[in-house]
């Protein structure tokens, strides 16, 4: 696994690291959807190291993933869930549940 991710999203070319990548799940995990100014405050629980827009642009780019898995146009991952984040565990049982597995 690369331990750098690129967000997809026409409006963010950054790269995010491992540590970038868990620091945003667990702010967005300790902030819960449905927060308001969200965005700000998971960049600031980041340590500014990202913009507001790439926070916002990194979760669309998640979210789009999740739906394509969800649509089976792309194939479940080939891990683990122990090899999972936890953002990702959840997900995967999510899909399991409603895959009926």
């Amino acid at each position: 696994m690369s331990a750098v991710s690129r967000s997809s999203s026409p409006n963010s070319n950054s790269k995010w690291s491992l540590k970038e990548n868990k620091m945003f799940e667990e702010a967005l995990a300790y902030y819960g959807e449905g927060t308001p100014n969200l965005w700000d405050k998971v960049s600031s629980a980041m340590g500014g190291s990202k913009s507001t827009e790439e926070v916002r642009c990194h979760y669309e780019d998640l979210v789009d993933d999740i739906k394509l898995i969800e649509s089976r146009r792309v194939p479940y991952p080939n891990t683990t869930p122990k090899q999972m984040s936890f953002v990702g565990q959840l997900n995967f049982r999510r899909l399991l549940e409603a895959d009926g597995s």
